[in-house]
């Protein structure tokens, strides 16, 4: 649980966005973290799925992993579209526009939270 925490986390303060731009021979690069853009919001989110699970932890409340397990979905959403946007984007003459790597790393984190989530709502009580 906390490595998909972790990985959500950095994937969302890490690059979402890549661009080069070549003008007159020359290539500028730059590129936006995702506190930028959707990130700052799959962060918010990732800290309430990551207390709700160790609530669930102490608790073993099912509905808490499922709560945990909707905000994964929502955030693997959130990342998908976010791809798309940038996928959407076409190379011009003047330069290129490509998905960051913290993107990707939030797109599989999401992933990862969701399946986590749903497993552990699927567990059975402990007697």
């Amino acid at each position: 649980m906390p490595a998909v925490l972790a990985l959500l986390v950095i994937g969302c303060v890490g690059t979402w966005v890549k661009a080069e731009i070549e003008i007159f021979g020359q290539t500028q690069s730059t590129s936006k973290g995702g506190l930028d853009k959707d990130g700052s919001i799959v962060l918010v989110l990732t800290i309430i799925a990551g207390v709700l699970l160790v609530l669930w932890r102490a608790q073993r409340k099912r509905w808490m992993a499922i709560v945990a397990a909707a905000i994964g979905a929502l955030c693997t959403l959130i990342a998908i579209i976010d791809v798309a946007d940038m996928n959407g984007e076409k190379d011009t003459a003047l330069g290129s526009v490509s998905v960051g790597w913290g993107l990707w790393l939030t797109l599989v984190g999401s992933i990862a939270l969701t399946v986590l989530s749903i497993v552990l709502a699927l567990r059975r009580p402990e007697a």
